[in-house]
Protein backbone atom coordinates (compact mmCIF):
# COMPACT_ATOMS: atom_id res chain seq x y z
CA UNK A 1 0.00 0.00 0.00
CA UNK A 2 1.52 3.76 -0.56
CA UNK A 3 -0.19 6.84 0.78
CA UNK A 4 -0.24 10.08 -0.47
CA UNK A 5 -0.44 13.97 0.65
CA UNK A 6 -2.45 15.72 -1.53
CA UNK A 7 -1.73 19.69 -1.81
CA UNK A 8 -4.73 21.51 -3.24
CA UNK A 9 -4.33 25.14 -3.44
CA UNK A 10 -7.56 26.68 -4.13
CA UNK A 11 -8.93 30.00 -4.28
CA UNK A 12 -12.10 31.26 -2.88
CA UNK A 13 -14.03 29.24 -4.97
CA UNK A 14 -11.59 25.79 -3.25
CA UNK A 15 -11.43 24.58 -7.02
CA UNK A 16 -7.89 24.17 -8.41
CA UNK A 17 -5.99 20.74 -7.88
CA UNK A 18 -2.07 21.53 -8.13
CA UNK A 19 -0.61 18.18 -7.17
CA UNK A 20 -0.23 15.15 -6.00
CA UNK A 21 2.77 13.50 -4.45
CA UNK A 22 3.47 9.94 -3.51
CA UNK A 23 5.05 8.65 -0.35
CA UNK A 24 7.40 5.83 0.54
CA UNK A 25 5.85 2.69 1.73
CA UNK A 26 4.79 2.25 5.49
CA UNK A 27 4.78 -0.32 8.23
CA UNK A 28 1.26 -1.69 8.92
CA UNK A 29 1.74 0.59 11.77
CA UNK A 30 2.73 3.07 9.66
CA UNK A 31 -0.14 3.09 7.41
CA UNK A 32 -2.74 3.18 10.53
CA UNK A 33 -1.10 6.68 11.36
CA UNK A 34 -1.50 7.92 7.61
CA UNK A 35 -5.40 6.55 7.72
CA UNK A 36 -5.51 8.47 10.92
CA UNK A 37 -4.02 11.70 9.05
CA UNK A 38 -6.43 11.28 6.34
CA UNK A 39 -9.36 12.81 8.67
CA UNK A 40 -6.99 16.33 9.18
CA UNK A 41 -7.29 18.96 7.19
CA UNK A 42 -4.94 22.35 7.46
CA UNK A 43 -5.98 25.45 6.06
CA UNK A 44 -3.27 28.64 6.15
CA UNK A 45 -4.29 31.89 3.94
CA UNK A 46 -1.50 32.20 1.59
CA UNK A 47 -2.27 35.23 -0.65
CA UNK A 48 -3.03 37.77 -1.49
CA UNK A 49 -5.01 41.53 0.18
CA UNK A 50 -4.71 43.60 2.46
CA UNK A 51 -6.98 44.85 5.62
CA UNK A 52 -7.56 48.03 7.42
CA UNK A 53 -8.74 47.50 10.75
CA UNK A 54 -8.62 48.94 14.38
CA UNK A 55 -8.52 47.20 17.73
CA UNK A 56 -10.66 48.11 20.42
CA UNK A 57 -10.04 51.09 22.74
CA UNK A 58 -9.24 50.09 26.65
CA UNK A 59 -8.54 51.95 30.14
CA UNK A 60 -4.66 51.58 29.38
CA UNK A 61 -4.96 52.79 25.31
CA UNK A 62 -7.98 54.89 25.41
CA UNK A 63 -8.10 55.93 21.53
CA UNK A 64 -7.79 52.11 20.27
CA UNK A 65 -5.04 51.74 17.53
CA UNK A 66 -5.54 51.13 14.06
CA UNK A 67 -3.57 48.66 11.65
CA UNK A 68 -2.61 47.63 8.36
CA UNK A 69 -2.13 43.81 7.18
CA UNK A 70 -1.79 41.44 4.82
CA UNK A 71 -4.61 38.33 5.14
CA UNK A 72 -2.03 35.71 5.44
CA UNK A 73 -0.34 37.58 8.26
CA UNK A 74 2.91 38.13 7.70
CA UNK A 75 2.84 42.33 7.24
CA UNK A 76 1.20 44.14 9.93
CA UNK A 77 1.68 48.02 10.65
CA UNK A 78 0.10 50.06 12.75
CA UNK A 79 -1.06 53.12 11.25
CA UNK A 80 -2.26 55.61 14.36
CA UNK A 81 -4.04 55.51 16.40
CA UNK A 82 -8.13 55.64 16.76
CA UNK A 83 -10.95 53.61 16.00
CA UNK A 84 -13.48 52.22 13.41
CA UNK A 85 -11.66 53.40 10.01
CA UNK A 86 -12.08 54.29 6.55
CA UNK A 87 -9.87 53.93 3.73
CA UNK A 88 -10.64 56.38 0.45
CA UNK A 89 -10.88 54.38 -2.39
CA UNK A 90 -7.41 55.68 -4.26
CA UNK A 91 -5.81 54.30 -1.38
CA UNK A 92 -4.20 57.28 -0.05
CA UNK A 93 -6.32 58.50 2.97
CA UNK A 94 -7.89 57.12 6.03
CA UNK A 95 -11.13 58.34 7.90
CA UNK A 96 -11.56 57.60 11.49
CA UNK A 97 -12.17 58.58 14.89
CA UNK A 98 -10.65 59.19 18.04
CA UNK A 99 -11.91 60.80 21.52
CA UNK A 100 -9.04 63.11 22.43
CA UNK A 101 -11.33 64.25 25.47
CA UNK A 102 -11.48 60.53 26.51
CA UNK A 103 -15.02 61.17 27.53
CA UNK A 104 -15.56 57.61 27.06
CA UNK A 105 -12.64 55.58 26.31
CA UNK A 106 -14.37 52.48 25.26
CA UNK A 107 -16.97 54.24 23.23
CA UNK A 108 -16.03 54.93 19.92
CA UNK A 109 -19.00 57.13 18.49
CA UNK A 110 -18.16 59.51 20.58
CA UNK A 111 -14.64 60.37 19.30
CA UNK A 112 -13.68 63.53 17.09
CA UNK A 113 -13.60 62.97 12.89
CA UNK A 114 -9.72 62.68 11.78
CA UNK A 115 -8.33 61.87 8.17
CA UNK A 116 -4.58 61.01 7.71
CA UNK A 117 -2.60 61.34 4.67
CA UNK A 118 -0.81 58.38 4.32
CA UNK A 119 2.09 59.70 1.84
CA UNK A 120 2.70 62.38 3.87
CA UNK A 121 1.94 61.01 7.56
CA UNK A 122 -0.18 64.11 8.07
CA UNK A 123 -3.08 64.27 10.41
CA UNK A 124 -5.79 67.24 10.01
CA UNK A 125 -9.42 66.99 12.74
CA UNK A 126 -12.10 67.78 10.02
CA UNK A 127 -14.76 67.93 12.95
CA UNK A 128 -14.79 68.16 16.69
CA UNK A 129 -17.89 65.99 17.46
CA UNK A 130 -20.36 66.79 20.50
CA UNK A 131 -22.50 64.28 19.95
CA UNK A 132 -22.21 60.79 18.41
CA UNK A 133 -20.75 59.78 14.91
CA UNK A 134 -20.75 56.24 13.82
CA UNK A 135 -19.01 55.90 10.42
CA UNK A 136 -18.32 57.24 6.91
CA UNK A 137 -18.18 56.49 3.27
CA UNK A 138 -15.78 58.11 0.50
CA UNK A 139 -17.06 59.03 -2.83
CA UNK A 140 -15.96 57.26 -5.45
CA UNK A 141 -12.95 60.58 -6.19
CA UNK A 142 -11.88 60.28 -2.73
CA UNK A 143 -12.56 63.99 -2.36
CA UNK A 144 -15.61 64.01 0.34
CA UNK A 145 -16.33 62.24 2.80
CA UNK A 146 -20.43 60.81 3.86
CA UNK A 147 -21.40 60.62 7.40
CA UNK A 148 -23.51 60.77 9.85
CA UNK A 149 -24.14 63.14 13.19
CA UNK A 150 -26.40 63.83 15.73
CA UNK A 151 -29.94 63.74 13.38
CA UNK A 152 -28.80 63.69 10.04
CA UNK A 153 -26.71 62.70 7.14
CA UNK A 154 -23.86 64.85 5.90
CA UNK A 155 -21.43 65.28 3.54
CA UNK A 156 -17.89 67.35 3.47
CA UNK A 157 -14.78 67.75 2.13
CA UNK A 158 -11.91 65.57 3.60
CA UNK A 159 -10.11 69.06 4.09
CA UNK A 160 -13.32 69.81 6.15
CA UNK A 161 -14.41 72.66 3.99
CA UNK A 162 -17.57 73.29 2.23
CA UNK A 163 -20.01 70.65 4.48
CA UNK A 164 -23.53 69.99 3.22
CA UNK A 165 -26.60 68.83 5.44
CA UNK A 166 -27.88 65.93 2.84
CA UNK A 167 -30.91 65.16 5.63
CA UNK A 168 -32.12 65.22 9.06
CA UNK A 169 -34.66 63.10 9.20
CA UNK A 170 -34.47 60.36 12.17
CA UNK A 171 -32.24 60.88 14.69
CA UNK A 172 -31.08 56.91 13.88
CA UNK A 173 -30.05 57.07 9.91
CA UNK A 174 -26.13 56.67 10.63
CA UNK A 175 -23.09 54.36 8.97
CA UNK A 176 -23.45 56.13 5.36
CA UNK A 177 -22.00 53.78 2.50
CA UNK A 178 -21.20 55.30 -0.75
CA UNK A 179 -22.25 52.87 -3.62
CA UNK A 180 -19.26 52.74 -5.96
CA UNK A 181 -20.64 52.88 -9.27
CA UNK A 182 -24.73 53.74 -9.23
CA UNK A 183 -24.40 57.44 -6.98
CA UNK A 184 -26.71 56.38 -4.22
CA UNK A 185 -25.80 55.87 -0.42
CA UNK A 186 -27.03 53.51 2.08
CA UNK A 187 -27.18 54.04 5.39
CA UNK A 188 -28.78 51.80 8.83
CA UNK A 189 -31.23 53.12 10.89
CA UNK A 190 -31.59 50.56 14.02
CA UNK A 191 -34.96 50.43 14.42
CA UNK A 192 -36.16 51.15 10.23
CA UNK A 193 -33.71 48.44 8.42
CA UNK A 194 -31.62 49.86 5.67
CA UNK A 195 -32.02 52.75 4.11
CA UNK A 196 -31.01 54.28 0.48
CA UNK A 197 -30.69 58.10 -1.05
CA UNK A 198 -29.28 59.70 -4.19
CA UNK A 199 -26.16 61.40 -3.52
CA UNK A 200 -27.44 65.06 -2.99
CA UNK A 201 -30.09 63.57 -0.40
CA UNK A 202 -33.21 63.37 -2.02
CA UNK A 203 -35.23 60.17 -2.58
CA UNK A 204 -34.82 58.38 0.93
CA UNK A 205 -36.57 54.73 1.37
CA UNK A 206 -36.00 52.09 3.08
CA UNK A 207 -35.31 48.72 1.89
CA UNK A 208 -37.67 46.31 1.61
CA UNK A 209 -36.91 43.05 3.46
CA UNK A 210 -34.42 44.58 5.29
CA UNK A 211 -35.51 44.68 9.33
CA UNK A 212 -35.27 46.17 13.22
CA UNK A 213 -32.14 45.28 13.89
CA UNK A 214 -30.16 45.55 10.91
CA UNK A 215 -27.05 47.95 10.97
CA UNK A 216 -23.24 48.23 8.88
CA UNK A 217 -24.35 48.34 5.32
CA UNK A 218 -21.60 47.30 3.12
CA UNK A 219 -21.17 47.54 -1.12
CA UNK A 220 -20.36 45.32 -3.55
CA UNK A 221 -16.89 46.67 -6.00
CA UNK A 222 -19.78 45.86 -8.57
CA UNK A 223 -22.29 48.49 -6.79
CA UNK A 224 -24.60 45.10 -7.17
CA UNK A 225 -25.49 44.16 -3.70
CA UNK A 226 -25.14 45.01 -0.18
CA UNK A 227 -24.31 42.65 3.13
CA UNK A 228 -25.48 44.02 6.44
CA UNK A 229 -25.38 42.71 10.19
CA UNK A 230 -28.17 41.86 12.76
CA UNK A 231 -28.64 42.55 16.48
CA UNK A 232 -31.59 41.03 17.19
CA UNK A 233 -32.24 42.83 20.13
CA UNK A 234 -32.55 44.75 23.00
CA UNK A 235 -31.60 47.65 21.32
CA UNK A 236 -30.12 50.51 22.74
CA UNK A 237 -26.21 52.22 23.54
CA UNK A 238 -23.80 50.53 21.68
CA UNK A 239 -26.16 48.36 19.36
CA UNK A 240 -25.35 47.37 16.41
CA UNK A 241 -21.15 46.97 17.83
CA UNK A 242 -21.64 43.11 18.16
CA UNK A 243 -24.04 40.92 16.11
CA UNK A 244 -25.33 37.95 15.30
CA UNK A 245 -25.64 37.44 11.74
CA UNK A 246 -24.74 38.84 8.30
CA UNK A 247 -27.36 38.94 5.09
CA UNK A 248 -27.02 40.19 1.98
CA UNK A 249 -29.61 42.09 -0.33
CA UNK A 250 -30.22 43.93 -3.22
CA UNK A 251 -30.92 47.64 -3.37
CA UNK A 252 -34.28 46.90 -4.79
CA UNK A 253 -35.03 44.06 -1.77
CA UNK A 254 -34.95 41.40 -3.88
CA UNK A 255 -32.69 37.96 -2.94
CA UNK A 256 -32.03 38.55 0.22
CA UNK A 257 -29.40 35.56 1.26
CA UNK A 258 -28.01 35.07 5.19
CA UNK A 259 -24.25 34.20 4.96
CA UNK A 260 -23.60 33.59 8.78
CA UNK A 261 -25.72 33.08 12.04
CA UNK A 262 -24.20 32.72 15.17
CA UNK A 263 -25.67 29.76 17.13
CA UNK A 264 -23.43 29.41 20.33
CA UNK A 265 -23.37 31.52 23.65
CA UNK A 266 -20.72 33.84 23.42
CA UNK A 267 -20.54 33.67 19.29
CA UNK A 268 -20.43 37.30 17.86
CA UNK A 269 -19.60 38.81 14.46
CA UNK A 270 -18.84 42.31 14.56
CA UNK A 271 -18.60 45.53 12.11
CA UNK A 272 -18.17 46.36 9.38
CA UNK A 273 -17.60 43.75 6.61
CA UNK A 274 -16.31 45.14 3.50
CA UNK A 275 -16.19 42.58 0.63
CA UNK A 276 -13.13 41.21 -1.23
CA UNK A 277 -12.65 42.56 -4.67
CA UNK A 278 -14.22 39.74 -6.58
CA UNK A 279 -17.40 39.81 -4.29
CA UNK A 280 -16.86 36.40 -3.08
CA UNK A 281 -16.02 37.15 0.82
CA UNK A 282 -16.81 39.63 3.10
CA UNK A 283 -14.22 40.31 6.15
CA UNK A 284 -15.42 40.84 9.36
CA UNK A 285 -13.94 40.29 13.03
CA UNK A 286 -16.14 37.89 15.43
CA UNK A 287 -15.62 35.18 17.68
CA UNK A 288 -16.89 31.72 15.87
CA UNK A 289 -17.04 28.55 18.00
CA UNK A 290 -15.34 30.51 20.95
CA UNK A 291 -12.57 31.63 18.90
CA UNK A 292 -11.70 35.03 18.34
CA UNK A 293 -10.17 36.34 14.78
CA UNK A 294 -10.95 38.14 11.80
CA UNK A 295 -12.89 35.84 9.39
CA UNK A 296 -13.43 35.53 5.40
CA UNK A 297 -17.34 35.02 5.11
CA UNK A 298 -18.53 33.26 2.01
CA UNK A 299 -21.30 35.51 -0.42
CA UNK A 300 -22.59 33.06 -1.54
CA UNK A 301 -24.74 31.55 0.96
CA UNK A 302 -22.99 28.42 1.63
CA UNK A 303 -21.90 29.04 5.37
CA UNK A 304 -17.76 28.95 4.16
CA UNK A 305 -15.67 30.64 7.05
CA UNK A 306 -12.00 31.21 6.47
CA UNK A 307 -10.17 32.64 9.69
CA UNK A 308 -7.42 34.51 8.22
CA UNK A 309 -3.48 34.93 9.73
CA UNK A 310 -4.04 38.13 11.23
CA UNK A 311 -2.94 38.49 14.79
CA UNK A 312 -6.13 38.69 16.72
CA UNK A 313 -6.44 36.63 19.35
CA UNK A 314 -4.95 38.39 22.37
CA UNK A 315 -6.45 41.73 23.83
CA UNK A 316 -7.23 44.04 22.89
CA UNK A 317 -9.36 42.40 20.37
CA UNK A 318 -10.25 43.70 16.70
CA UNK A 319 -13.78 45.11 16.60
CA UNK A 320 -13.94 46.86 13.33
CA UNK A 321 -12.86 45.81 9.75
CA UNK A 322 -13.19 48.98 7.29
CA UNK A 323 -11.66 48.09 4.32
CA UNK A 324 -10.36 45.75 2.10
CA UNK A 325 -8.28 45.53 -0.72
CA UNK A 326 -7.70 42.38 -3.22
CA UNK A 327 -8.54 39.20 -2.18
CA UNK A 328 -7.29 35.64 -0.63
CA UNK A 329 -6.32 32.18 -1.54
CA UNK A 330 -6.10 28.93 0.85
CA UNK A 331 -3.99 26.30 1.29
CA UNK A 332 -5.59 23.15 2.09
CA UNK A 333 -3.45 19.49 3.12
CA UNK A 334 -5.19 16.93 2.81
CA UNK A 335 -3.89 13.70 3.73
CA UNK A 336 -5.71 10.71 1.41
CA UNK A 337 -4.22 6.71 0.98
CA UNK A 338 -3.62 5.57 -2.37
CA UNK A 339 -4.04 1.67 -2.68
CA UNK A 340 -1.76 0.52 -5.39
CA UNK A 341 -2.13 -2.41 -7.23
Amino acid sequence: MHYARLMTTVGCSLALLLGLFVLLAHSPAQARNAITMERQVKTSVVSSGTILYSRQPTTTQPYGTIWFATMDGLSVTQVTTGTWPRVSPDGRYVVFLRDDFRTSPLYPVRGDVYVLDLQTGLEMRIFQNNDYVENFGWTPDSAQIFMDYMCGIYRVNRDSTNPQTLFTANCFDDAPAVNPLSGTFAFHNEYLGIGLANMNGSDRHFITNTTVGSFWPAWSSDGQWLSYGVFPGPLGVGSGFTMTAYYKIQPDGMNRTRLISTTLSGDEVRPAGPWTSDGQWIIAPGTISGTHGVYAIATDGSGRLARLDVPADTQPYVDFVGAVSGTFKLMYYVYLPLIGK
